[in-house]
């Protein structure tokens, strides 16, 4: 997968064949992300982080990388969805609620089937102060992965 590749700022790039809006410089890709999360217009903000490369998207969203995330993990762009997520965790700490990426991080990897890791996730998040709807998500995943043994 190449993220960003050809795009730069200023730069233009061939138009895609959809309707809608025509962008062509990183500005506008920027614009339209933001509007799409801002939204919760998913397909619009899936469609528009695939053009950016994660560092520009987690520095342009914040904390708000983690809802693109999970939409992205739910297209089927677990990949994309885990760079952005381990990316967030950067963050510093007033810009991203970590309990919250480290959650969805460990949900990723439960739906990839990666257990271990998925564990290991889910016991951080309890570690980073969660909230309590965020420490039942947290508590509810961990039931369903079981005992590791």
């Amino acid at each position: 997968m190449h993220w960003g590749r050809g795009l730069t700022a200023g730069a233009t790039r061939p138009a895609p064949k959809r309707s809608g809006p025509r962008l062509t410089t990183v500005s506008d890709v920027e614009s339209v992300l933001v509007r799409a999360v801002e939204s919760g217009d998913r397909a619009e903000a899936v469609r528009q982080a695939r053009l950016l490369h994660p560092s520009q998207v987690v520095a342009l969203l914040g904390g708000r990388a983690v809802r693109l995330a999970e939409w992205l993990a739910e297209v089927g762009e677990p990949v994309l969805a885990m760079t952005l997520l381990r990316r967030a965790l950067a963050l510093p700490r007033g810009q991203v609620d970590q309990a919250q990426v480290l959650l969805t991080l460990g949900l990723v990897r439960l739906s990839q089937g990666q257990v271990t890791a998925a564990y290991q996730h889910l016991l951080s998040a309890l570690d980073h102060d969660p909230d309590p709807a965020t420490e039942e998500r947290v508590h509810e995943a961990l039931r369903r992965i079981g005992p590791l043994a």
